[in-house]
Order: C-alpha cells, then structure tokens, then sequence
C-alpha cells in the first residue's frame, strides 16, 4: 500500500465564497479528470476549507429534524402534563420567541460586531486555505 500527499492551494485564501467555489472545482472537476482514472485510488480532499464545508452541509441536514423533535417532544410533554391545550401551544410558541431572541443575539455579536471592548480579540492573521488530497 502507498500512500502520497498532494498539498493543493485554493484560490481565495480566507476568502470564503472563493475558496468554496475552487474546493467544488477540486472535488467535482479536478480530482476525477486526475486520481478517478486511476483504478484503486482513493482521493480524499481534507484540510480547513474541506472539513467546514463538509462540516456544515452535515449540520445543515441535521437542524431541522432536531429542532422539530424537541418542539413535539416539548409540546407533548405539556400536554399530558397540564392537560390543556392552550398551556401547551403557549409554551411552545414562548419556546420559540427565546430560540429566536437567543438567535438573535447571537447575530448581533458574531456578525454585527456588537461586542464589548473587553471582551472582543484582536483579528488574526488569516490562515492559508488549502486542501491536501491523500492517496492511498
């Protein structure tokens, strides 16, 4: 069995839409015109562009049936607990104006900036976009 590393710089750097589109060029174009004619040969693309897109397309499938199963599950639960309807839909339609409010928040720091001096960090340097293909 051999195995070989080939490092693969992605256009765009910290650029995520760039690198995002040069990683969907890598997979879909570059890799099976190369590596997919050679029989036996298992291609994997790994490194930090990879594993947080493979990351979040995995969690993206994932949030919906999750998030459904707790509001049944909590609307259920009150239901046979208090035994009445309208306990049950208040709590879970509170339920979800807190999820919602939590959200918001939550954008307002990350993505708006709206961070406290103390407690914000200093940028730092980007770290280089790339993909290593490991063949085996």
């Amino acid at each position: 069995m051999n195995v070989a590393f080939v490092y693969v710089p992605l256009v765009g750097g910290s650029d995520l839409d760039k690198a995002g589109a040069s990683l969907e060029k890598l997979r879909d174009e570059v890799r099976p015109a190369t590596l997919g004619k050679v029989d036996g040969v298992e291609a994997p693309i790994t490194g930090q562009v990879a594993g947080s897109q493979d990351f979040n397309d995995q969690l993206g499938g994932a949030v919906v049936p999750v998030f459904a199963f707790v509001v049944v599950f909590a609307f259920v639960l009150m239901l046979l607990s208090f035994r009445s309807l309208t306990v049950a839909i208040t709590s879970i339609v509170l339920n979800l104006l807190s999820v919602g409010a939590a959200y918001g928040i939550l954008v307002a720091v990350f993505q708006h900036g709206w961070v406290p001096r103390w407690w914000a960090r200093r940028a730092s340097a980007p770290s280089s976009a790339g993909c290593r293909c490991s063949c085996s």
